[in-house]
């Protein structure tokens, strides 16, 4: 959709340049008339595009969509386009995204570097200088201290079972690298001295062990130095290649996405490189960032599929279907679960008034599944659906007015559980 404003904007810009052609003409010596009109054609084309406005989708916090065309975000949150609404604030959006976003990259990246605060970058060049981390990506280069690392991982490992192991288990003393030999992996703690793509150096009891790279580095776990994000509304942005950026918003001009990470200073990304931003807003909580505090689950014919934060059961992206598309949609924040399951929350004490979700049938249910589904606040059931394959998702907002407890309840229909696996997606308490 492109914008009356916006249509106006390039042709008064083709109108400066059309009446700039006509003025050089008549005032320039002939011999120069070529050269000069290259040249301001140049110029203002360049200026014409630079300035042009991003066809954005916003989806609010309600999950009203709205579409317009993106100028900028000030530091403060305020953003500025055409048909967008004028008092339109970053703090009340859950999500933004390019209407003509870039196709994903698919390169042979060499690492996956892991940030604290739970951003996930590919790059092909990572180097320590002077106690600076030079992380090159996609959006731009990052140039951060060791505390703004989790991980540097080399692609071709990511599914290492020892990498996993000691992600999850935090050593808030020591740097590890992960080695494997001939007898098996190694874990060869320390503190590191040097990083590149060919050798690294880290330091034991005095003595520094020198590891040359080649094929036998899984990875760099940092020390847990238990770093927050700075101040200021949290932001993930997603760049064409799949990185993801997770940082505290600083603003969004000149074509550059400015976000303070975790011990840095702010990082300027490249605005071009990047698809879509989602927002932490203070007014809202994702139920997958809540553990809650009881749970329920059964099979009653097939495997016992556990339930997940932010993955369908099978650990894997949300989707629902869409039938205008005849497609599934993916999504980033939700639950994941299967008849039977109960799931109950706590959620006193956040001002919270509304829970609004997402509900319909995973990917991986291909067609199938029949179940019932629905919301009890305390103690009282207050709102049901029959969810099937090939339907459209079922659209929930519940007030809570005071609520002590939140409960989702997912239970069998026809066909015992067979495909049941229910997903929860932007599953949210509402200010």
């Amino acid at each position: 959709m492109i914008s009356i404003t916006k249509v106006l904007s390039v042709w008064e810009k083709f109108s400066a340049i059309r009446s700039s052609f006509a003025s050089m003409v008549r005032v320039l010596p002939r011999e120069r008339n070529v050269v000069s009109l290259i040249l301001s054609t140049a110029l203002l084309l360049i200026n014409c595009s630079a300035s042009a406005q991003d066809a954005v989708r916003v989806v609010r916090l309600d999950g009203q969509t709205i579409e317009g065309s993106l100028d900028g975000i000030d530091a403060t949150g305020i953003i500025s386009g055409s048909g967008l609404n004028a008092d339109l604030r970053l703090n009340d959006i859950a999500s933004l995204a390019k209407m003509q976003s870039a196709q994903q990259q698919n390169d042979r990246t060499a690492f996956i570097v892991r940030l604290v605060g739970g951003g996930v970058v590919r790059s092909n060049d990572v180097t320590l200088e002077n106690d600076r981390f030079q992380v090159v990506t996609a959006a731009g280069t990052l140039v951060v201290g060791a505390e703004s690392i989790q991980a540097i991982i080399f692609n071709k490992f990511m599914d290492n079972a020892t990498l996993s192991q000691a992600l999850n288990e935090p050593d808030g003393t020591q740097d590890r690298v992960i080695v494997a030999t001939s007898s098996g992996d190694q874990v060869v703690p320390g503190l590191l001295k040097s990083f590149s793509d060919s050798k690294i150096e880290i330091e034991f009891r005095g003595r520094i062990r020198s590891i040359t790279v080649s094929n036998n580095v899984i990875g760099l776990i940092m020390a847990n130095l238990k770093q927050e994000l700075p101040a200021g509304t949290r932001v993930r942005a997603v760049a064409t290649d799949g990185s993801t950026f997770v940082g505290a918003f600083r603003g969004l001009e000149s074509n550059k996405l400015k976000l303070d990470l975790v011990g840095s200073r702010p990082v300027e990304l490249d605005w071009q490189k990047i698809n879509r931003i989602y927002i932490q807003s203070d007014r809202v909580l994702y139920l997958s960032d809540l553990q809650p505090v009881a749970v329920e689950e059964q099979a009653l014919g097939t495997t016992l599929f556990n339930w997940q934060a932010d993955r369908n059961v099978y650990s894997q992206p949300l989707s629902l279907y869409d039938p205008e598309k005849g497609d599934f949609d993916e999504y980033d924040r939700g639950l994941g679960t299967h008849s039977f399951c109960r799931l109950e929350y706590e959620i006193t004490g956040g001002g919270y008034t509304n829970f609004l979700a997402s509900v319909g049938l995973d990917r991986l249910s291909r067609h199938r599944g029949d179940c019932e589904v629905a919301v009890v606040v305390d103690g009282i059931e207050v709102w049901t659906r029959r969810v099937r394959g090939n339907e459209a998702p079922h659209q929930v907002d519940i007030e809570l007015s005071n609520a002590r407890k939140l409960a989702l309840v997912v239970r069998p229909g026809e066909h015992l559980d067979l495909g049941d696996h229910v997903n929860w997606v932007d599953a949210r308490l509402l200010k």
